[in-house]
């Protein structure tokens, strides 16, 4: 009955998003200025260029600052034989065995001492608006497209060799079949819940009025074959389970930072990390 429940629950959630939170595509327009006008209170989704796309520090990078899942469509794009990309991606797991959100971070435990105690899988952006804790993992397969990246990394350390070849091998199947779709079909985006890629839009205060980049948090697949195909811009819809604009200057009210998961010193170095694209070779599209 409780699943019944659950997954009626879900339907119904699905629709009402369908139907009354439909995004708005508004193409090549400024995000910032079009959240500071106000002119509507629903998700948008806009083409952005690829140098304001930022990877989250949760997805690990590699020695030259770059994103794995990125890493391995351009070697799709490429034409490298498969075992080839499965042997790269599954040694790069094996060099990713943090066992904290802490260690991923590049944060030390006074910017983010709610960190220490958390899985990769755990942790939650300053400014999300759900405070970062302890989650289930029977919750996370719901929505993880790798069920095999999750066990490996809800179980390191120690380090496991065959469960990071399993995961490797998902990752790159999963790619595979979504390059082989793009090149039939080309990239549809559609306004259903997971019709878009979703990010995070992150704003301050430049010389030449507001800066800004968004942080992806879903859709990372497909941003990763978008910009291996050299795209200049991807499609992403600003959605609106954070606030619509995450502003430095209201580091205080992040949930986060309330909650004594990060100090706002540490917030702060987070946030203009995604910004500068500067310090733990983060930020580097390629």
């Amino acid at each position: 009955m409780k699943t019944l429940y659950s997954k009626l629950a879900r339907f119904v959630q699905e629709k009402r998003h369908r139907y009354f939170c439909r995004p708005g595509y508004l193409g090549s327009v400024d995000p910032v200025a079009f959240s500071l006008s106000g002119q509507s209170s629903t998700p948008f989704t806009m083409q952005i260029p690829r140098s304001k796309c930022r990877w989250p520090v949760w997805s690990g990078f590699d020695q030259q600052g770059r994103n794995p899942l990125y890493r391995t469509a351009c070697e799709l794009v490429k034409g490298t034989g498969h075992n080839t990309i499965v042997n790269s991606l599954e040694n790069f797991y094996m060099s990713h065995t943090e066992g904290s959100a802490l260690a991923f971070s590049g944060l030390n435990e006074d910017e983010a001492p709610g960190l220490a105690s958390l899985k990769l899988y755990e942790a939650r952006e300053p400014w999300d608006t759900k405070v970062a804790g302890p989650r289930s993992l029977r919750a996370m397969y719901r929505i993880s497209k790798n069920r095999e990246r999750l066990d490996f990394y809800s179980r390191c350390p120690p380090a496991n060799r065959e469960l990071a070849r399993r995961a490797a091998i998902n990752e790159v199947s999963y790619l595979g079949r979504l390059y082989e779709s793009i090149k039939k079909k080309g990239y549809r985006r559609n306004s259903g819940p997971d019709g878009d890629i979703k990010g995070d839009l992150l704003t301050w205060a430049g010389q030449n009025g507001h800066c800004y980049v968004v942080v992806v948090r879903s859709g990372q697949h497909r941003l990763a074959l978008l910009l291996a195909l050299e795209k200049p811009s991807v499609p992403v819809r600003v959605a609106n389970s954070c606030p619509r604009l995450i502003r430095s200057e209201d580091v205080l009210e992040w949930e986060n930072v309330k909650a004594g998961v990060y100090s706002p010193e540490g917030a702060l170095k987070l946030f203009y990390r995604y910004a500068t694209g500067s310090d733990y070779g983060n930020q580097t599209i390629i």
